[in-house]
């Protein structure tokens, strides 16, 4: 499986589909602070360094400062936030707009994220170069300053620099360099620990800081900080990117070494055969620890593959910039050559079309009645998963229907919308007891049931869900602000079910059909549907202001037909003033009704039979339709 993620990966990276990804994550959300290095690459030139923003403007005397925002709800783009300071000659000397920028380092200052940004599974930085506090990163050219544990200590952040610089850089340098190239490098970078250099560091940050301290409070939380090089290392190398890139590629195993003095065991790759350091991928073990309900099927438990650095990098490429960038949570890797390259063509052709969904029906579009095998990926960010099964025999159309259609279906009539998003959570909380347990109950079987090709659910899960659904929905009834909605769906509610229970095989409609064909009471099923219609004839006949189905609930507690006809006798008796003598239509019924009723009354009035029961109730009423004589 891993082999297949990585040729994926190398299919997704040389179609461009990456960096079509990493575009859309283009940003520069904080203020920017450029070190420049001289064109002969011997000297950081600290006195020419200076803040970028996006955009700066002048207005009624004030700067206005631009940073970029949240993203947009209806495309790619970032909302822009200004900041308004007073406008003075020292701010105004000390900050540059990005279109004023070299060409090339417009790009990078555009990418600074995407090219020092940590892993989404390493929460705390405890893997980036130098200290985890205050200056985080992984990359020696760029990194972080948070003012709150830096700024306020002139000696902490001599220390934090100069120990990164000094200590560790070597650390953060690429893994191929000769050693003209790392004696040139560590002196350009012993530089930055100079007491002279650190000096003017601290006083630039500062002196920033007091222009953009308003009201008490920090307008800015922390500032990027980045290494300027000359415009043809730049062109010729992308040093940020490579740079970024090897650094991270050492730090992708999902453990330290198990002897630190040696390293990694040398050995060939798992996947792509080379002798090199190899070790288990932090991006993607398959370990089935910290899962809530998604193992693995039929694999053994902690079983994994050690691989290279090249190989972790691309398997960690394939979920940070794919599956996390687009939050994708399931994704299909097909197998065959012919739809592998379709999806990579609809993934180039539009990036909206990540869903599970989407790439199913896109791919499999000219033979959709086929039967299909993939590898699934599950993947959740919040809780690290990542799980990959082999599926074998997916088919799309399911007795007729879309298998996505079915899942649509379920979770609209009985999770109110809530499945889809709770198959991976750990706690699942729509602030309705009853439909947090449903969902825990089914939510393994439905997404085996449509992502994993097996028959998970039936018949009688569906009727499950639909008892535990309309119990749900009739209490909402005794709310006055969800009644007229809970009305209002009950109905949908059964026409729905009766056709999905179809569709998985029930028997329900056709019961239906059968009773409403006969028109008699013939056997308890019968007895059940028509009891529903006399009893809802009869609550309408109620005199209250406001009727609601709230009056039927207590019907959904009978425990046999005993019980329910003590339940009817009294509804009779409540309303029986309402009703005329000699009305042939609804004696006739009662008459049967009361027979079979004294024949069974030690049966006990079930799931199935409470489901005919309401199929009566909410049923086109008989009643109504007969002129009484």
């Amino acid at each position: 499986m891993l082999k297949e993620v990585v040729d994926f990966s190398k299919k997704l990276e040389e179609n461009g589909i990456y960096e079509l990804i990493q575009k859309e994550n283009q940003k520069i959300d904080k203020p920017i602070f450029v070190i420049p290095v001289n064109n002969d690459m011997t000297e950081i030139e600290i006195d020419k360094s200076y803040f970028v923003f996006k955009d700066i403007a002048e207005k009624d005397g004030k700067l206005i400062l631009t940073l970029d925002g949240k993203r947009n709800k209806e495309n790619t783009d970032y909302n822009s936030k200004e900041y308004k300071l007073e406008l003075n000659d020292d701010l105004k000397n000390l900050i540059s707009q990005l279109c004023n920028e070299p060409k090339l380092f417009q790009k990078v200052l555009q990418n600074i994220d995407n090219y020092s940004q940590k892993p989404s599974n390493d929460k705390k930085g405890n893997k980036s170069i130098g200290s985890n506090k205050g200056t985080n990163s992984y990359t020696i050219l760029i990194f972080n300053i948070n003012y709150q544990t830096l700024m306020k200590n002139k000696e902490t952040f001599f220390k934090k620099i100069s120990n990164t610089y000094k200590e560790n850089f070597k650390k953060g340098l690429p893994i191929n360099f000769d050693e003209n190239e790392l004696n040139s490098f560590t002196k350009l970078f012993s530089q930055l620990s100079m007491d002279s250099n650190l000096q003017v560091f601290w006083t630039k940050l500062n002196e920033f800081r007091k222009n953009t301290f308003v009201k008490d409070k920090d307008m800015f939380d922390s500032v990027y900080c980045i290494l300027k090089f000359p415009n043809d290392l730049i062109e010729n190398s992308n040093i940020y990117k490579s740079w970024y890139e090897d650094y991270l590629s050492k730090k992708l195993f999902k453990t330290d070494p198990p002897k630190k003095d040696k390293g990694y065991p040398v050995r060939n790759c798992a996947i792509c055969n080379d002798k090199s350091e190899t070790w288990l991928p932090n991006a993607f073990h398959n370990l089935d620890s910290k899962k809530p309900f998604t193992l693995h099927l039929d694999r053994k438990t902690d079983h994994n593959l050690a691989v290279c650095y090249n190989c972790s990098m691309k398997i960690y490429k394939f979920q940070e910039l794919f599956l996390n960038k687009k939050k994708i949570s399931v994704f299909p890797l097909f197998i065959t050559d012919e739809f592998v390259r379709k999806e990579i063509i609809l993934l180039k052709t539009d990036l909206t079309k990540v869903s599970f969904s989407d790439v199913i029906k896109e791919v499999t579009l000219e033979t959709p009645n086929d039967m299909f095998d993939f590898f699934l990926i599950i993947y959740n960010r919040d809780i690290g998963l990542l799980n990959f099964d082999y599926i074998s025999g997916f088919i799309l159309d399911y007795n007729g229907k879309s298998i996505f259609e079915i899942e649509q279906q379920l979770n609209e009539l009985f999770f109110e919308y809530k499945l889809q998003h709770n198959y991976f959570s750990k706690k699942v909380d729509t602030k309705n007891a009853n439909l947090d347990n449903l969902i825990y109950r089914y939510r393994t079987q439905i997404f085996d049931f449509v992502y994993r090709a097996k028959d998970s659910i039936n018949s009688n899960d569906i009727s499950n869900m639909y008892y535990h659904t309309l119990q749900r929905r009739l209490r909402d009834c005794y709310n006055r602000e969800k009644e007229a909605l809970a009305t209002a769906n009950l109905n949908k509610l059964k026409i729905q079910f009766l056709e999905l229970d179809k569709t998985l095989g029930g028997y329900f409609m056709q019961t239906v059909e059968r009773i409403k064909e006969s028109g008699k009471v013939t056997d308890l099923e019968s007895l059940s549907y028509y009891i529903g219609q006399i009893v809802y004839y009869l609550l309408n006949q109620s005199k209250k202001g406001q009727k609601t189905h709230a009056m039927v609930e207590p019907f959904i507690n009978v425990a046999n037909f005993r019980i329910l006809g003590i339940k009817l006798e009294e509804t009779f008796n409540a309303y029986k003033h309402e009703l005329t003598l000699n009305w042939d239509k609804l004696n006739q019924m009662f008459s049967q009704i009361w027979s079979f009723l004294y024949d069974n009354q030690d049966q006990e009035f079930n799931r199935d039979l409470k489901i005919l029961f309401y199929a009566g109730y909410f049923d086109k009423n008989i009643f109504f339709q007969t002129t009484k004589k």
